[in-house]
């Protein structure tokens, strides 16, 4: 399946005049090379692509086209734990040579010289082969080595001499083995002369060798790798209702081993290379995150994070204070378990589980007049470079009046330039309810007062006493060889299960592994007390509280420290909803592109079940001023510390929260026959997450080509294959991609979407009771979905004498997740979230909209190609499917 979304050329000149037909002419020679060296904590992958022009052009309608040759050599190696045991792979990526054309024109708008791929992404089947081992079973590996897209390209129409320098962005995913988190950019370098200079050698690969640690058999795994860190750290009180230390990146201690950024934007450091002997190990880590892999690919999320302008990157880390008694429970054994199973460690000095950093998602920090949201990977953008780094105020909700904290200092750096984060620890003890009550706005004299509790975590252990009110014997080792849940007490049962919905406060506190799904009462008791404790861990309400959602609450006791201020309790500080209904990747503005004249107005329907209670609401353009009107239940505020509008998704007299809003858009009239056409970007943000709305205004008045341009792929495949011995294997795998854009007056909109699904399974032949049967030995089920819209520029080229015609029309297709689980007897072993485009000529050989009318005010075309070699290279497959292309524009006038 395509990784990648394939992207029709920009705008492109009418070549008519002579010295632009002479300039194509006077033929080009050169190359470009991009360098790509991604590393993190389990992954390790180096490659090096090239083009090169390997002769004259040819002439493609009114364009000239250059041949060139696409290559790719790299390796790579991975290593992750799955449960129990270690996967592991390696592997190298070799393509000799495939065609990949590219395009050298003149644009007609501003007379610029580009350079551009010509042809749709080159695929290289089983350009990649490695090995694979998992536990002690290994296998070969062979994917699709997959031809990146090239930065932008372009110098001076008189230039005889191009050469630069620029990023070409690598996606999560694309890459073999890769996590979707963990993302990269290559550098690329080009050069290219005109009138026949040779081209230049292809340099060798900068980067040195992949260094890993040595398995039994020369399987090569990469090495742990370890964030840098400064040293020391500073305290401090940012807020009266917190208590933090901040530090301007990791956390220096050397037994805090976790992963770091978790957009793998933070600087490794491998392990020098060379000598792979057992005198040269790579550190090898004290633990390994393990469980699925929930990443959700947001393609307008990720643009926010890398657009241009200043960037920082925010984090939290949470160290869980642990008194001697607590320590003691457990052995060393059981200890490296809850490591492995929070992905924290345990650093016995500091008397603290510490967890790896997280982003600070939905949060917002304060520059100047305005607040900036914090992503769903920590990412802050703005603009420009903020006057002020120091003292920051960073603040839950966009429209808060106090900040929760304020951070000492933050690095904000170039887009583009590797980020440092801006870590910010918490020191906390979790109380065993998260319901605002008796249990933790009061405490008896076995138990900690408010005002005390902060004081305690950093300066004493905590007291026997104190620990025995927490964690009680019922908990712990007298009953460890019989069901927690069969010895409860009827007194401890007496408190309501949570109702479905937002009707009425109650927090999902009882749902922990270790309990029945029932909840407990913990004021009846002190065994009752250390019961709910107990199910509390890894609640619902648990992870929202690590998450840093309900940080600011009163379920925390360092919150309560200031009686005339108190701090909220769940349901209010989610105004009116109990978070185990909250969703942290629910939010988006529909439709996302629609067409409309000016004058007229759109309806946008947004949605937000995120932690953000507001929405910040911006509107991006260059054209004519328009406007936003509220259409339905909430708040709609101008500025409200966002550039444009705050929407409010709630009503405190009502005592409501409103998860869908309702806008009209509105554009002015056009009182001229100018511009002819507007481009609106309506960006919404809230939560870590950012959701965007195209909206094309077009003026009656002007004139232009319309009409529409449809692309579709549509491929279904059944493969039955003895694969040796007594292995079989079996799969189903079925696609359908639709793209589709719509032109009014030579601008317009498009709409994209796919489906995927695969089903596999491997059998293995097996004696039982003497006959011969099948076992299943493994499956692998995987669903993908996508959908997006876009704007889309369009030129049309019309030779008058000839009628051939070249038509450039640029859009980006949508962007989803393709989920897959695979199993191997019957455990599982992979669960991921990978990049899936809605592009469906990606894997094509799509040679453009090109043809010859003989009426220049009418293009039509359709353009078929189909799929007859089978998607598992090597086996055989049964089924069919089918590229698909077709166009009609037409062109009216305007008036005169």
């Amino acid at each position: 399946m395509a990784k990648d979304f394939f992207k029709i050329a920009a705008v492109c000149g009418l070549l008519t005049s002579f010295v632009e037909v002479g300039f194509c002419q006077s033929n080009w020679t050169g190359q470009v090379q991009c360098q790509l060296n991604m590393q993190s904590n389990d992954y390790v992958h180096q490659e090096t692509q090239n083009w090169v022009i390997n002769g004259p052009p040819t002439q493609q309608g009114a364009m000239q086209v250059y041949p060139a040759m696409w290559s790719s050599s790299g390796q790579g190696t991975m290593q992750r734990a799955q449960g129990t045991q270690m996967l592991a792979g390696q592997w190298v990526t070799s393509v000799q040579g495939m065609n990949a054309p590219l395009n050298i024109f003149v644009r007609a708008s501003d007379r610029r010289l580009l350079i551009s791929q010509y042809h749709a992404q080159v695929v290289a089947p089983s350009g990649v082969i490695g090995v694979k081992q998992s536990g002690g079973a290994r296998s070969n590996l062979s994917f699709a080595a997959y031809e990146w897209r090239l930065p932008p390209i372009e110098a001076g129409v008189d230039d005889t001499v191009v050469s630069g320098a620029g990023a070409a962005p690598i996606s999560g995913g694309l890459l073999p083995l890769q996590s979707p988190a963990v993302t990269g950019s290559a550098t690329c370098r080009w050069q290219f002369t005109r009138g026949g200079a040779a081209t230049p050698s292809t340099p060798a690969p900068t980067s040195g060798p992949v260094v890993g640690l040595p398995l039994p058999g020369g399987t090569i795994l990469p090495p742990a790798i370890t964030q840098s860190a400064p040293s020391g750290t500073t305290n401090v009180s940012p807020s009266p209702s917190t208590s933090v230390t901040t530090s301007p990146a990791a956390n220096s201690d050397p037994a805090n081993n976790s992963s770091g950024s978790a957009s793998g934007t933070a600087q490794p450091q491998a392990s020098p290379p060379g000598d792979q002997s057992s005198e040269s190990q790579p550190v090898v880590p004290s633990h390994t995150t393990v469980g699925k892999i929930s990443t959700v690919v947001d393609q307008d999320t990720e643009e926010y994070e890398k657009a241009s302008g200043f960037v920082a990157q925010i984090m939290f880390q949470v160290d869980q204070v642990l008194d001697d008694l607590t320590l003691q429970q457990f052995t060393a054994a059981e200890w490296k378990e809850l490591e492995q199973q929070t992905g924290g460690t345990l650093v016995r000095s500091e008397h603290v589980m510490r967890l790896p950093p997280f982003p600070a998602a939905g949060y917002w920090l304060s520059l100047g007049d305005r607040r900036y949201m914090v992503s769903n990977k920590g990412i802050v953008n703005a603009p420009t470079k903020p006057s002020n780094t120091s003292n920051l105020p960073l603040y839950v909700q966009v429209g808060d009046d106090l900040p929760y904290a304020v951070l000492p200092s933050v690095a904000f750096v170039a887009s583009g330039e590797s980020l440092r984060p801006t870590v910010f620890k918490l020191l906390q003890k979790l109380p065993p309810s998260m319901n605002r009550s008796s249990e933790t706005a009061l405490f008896d004299e076995h138990r900690l007062r408010p005002g005390i509790w902060p004081a305690t975590i950093q300066t004493s252990e905590y007291t026997a006493a104190a620990h025995q009110s927490c964690v009680m014997g019922v908990a712990q080792q007298q009953y460890s060889n019989n069901p927690l849940h069969q010895l409860i007490p009827d007194r401890c049962r007496r408190r309501a299960p949570c109702a479905p919905g937002n009707g009425s406060p109650c927090c999902l506190d009882y749902d922990g592994p270790s309990g029945d799904g029932k909840p407990i009462q913990r004021a009846n008791g002190n065994d009752c007390l250390a019961i709910g404790a107990k199910f509390f861990e890894w609640s619902t309400c648990f992870v929202w509280t690590v998450a840093g959602a309900c940080s600011n609450e009163a379920a925390l006791p360092w919150n309560n420290l200031e009686p005339a201020n108190p701090a909220p309790d769940c349901y209010h500080n989610h105004k009116y909803r109990n978070c185990q209904n909250l969703n942290a990747n629910d939010f988006k503005l529909n439709p996302s592109s629609t067409m409309i004249k000016f004058g007229e107005s759109s309806g946008l329907l947004l949605r937000n079940n995120t932690v953000g209670n507001s929405t910040c609401l911006a509107i991006d353009s260059k054209g004519p001023t328009a406007k936003l009107d509220l259409n339905s239940p909430g708040k709609l505020v101008p500025g409200g510390n966002c550039n444009g509008y705050r929407a409010d998704h709630f009503s405190d007299l009502e005592r409501k929260h409103y998860e869908q809003m309702k806008f009209r858009f509105i554009t002015p009239k056009a009182v001229g026959p100018r511009p002819c056409k507007a481009t609106y970007k309506v960006v919404a943000s809230s939560g870590g997450k950012v959701s965007k709305a195209t909206i094309v205004a077009t003026n009656p008045r002007c004139g232009g080509w319309s009409g529409t341009i449809n692309f579709q792929q549509e491929s279904e495949w059944d493969l039955a294959v003895d694969v040796g011995g007594n292995f079989e294997r079996r799969a189903h795998l079925s696609e359908d991609k639709d793209a589709t854009l719509t032109i009014r007056n030579n601008t317009g909109i498009s709409e994209s979407e796919a489906k995927t699904t695969y089903r596999g399974i491997d059998y293995q032949g097996a004696l039982r009771g003497g006959a011969l049967t099948r076992i299943v030995q493994a499956t692998i089920n995987a669903d993908a979905s996508a959908k997006g819209g876009s704007d889309v520029t369009l030129e049309v080229q019309i030779n008058q004498k000839t009628g051939e015609y070249t038509v450039q029309a640029g859009y980006r297709a949508g962007l989803g997740n393709e989920h897959e689980i695979t199993t191997d007897h019957g455990k599982l072993v992979f669960d991921s979230n990978t990049p899936y485009s809605a592009d469906p000529i990606a894997n094509s050989h799509f040679p453009g909209i090109i043809g010859k009318t003989s009426n220049p005010k009418h293009i039509q075309g359709t353009w078929t190609e189909k799929l007859t070699n089978s998607p598992w290279p090597g086996y055989p497959a049964t089924g069919q499917g089918e590229f698909a292309a077709s166009w009609n524009l037409i062109f009216t006038p305007g008036p005169q």
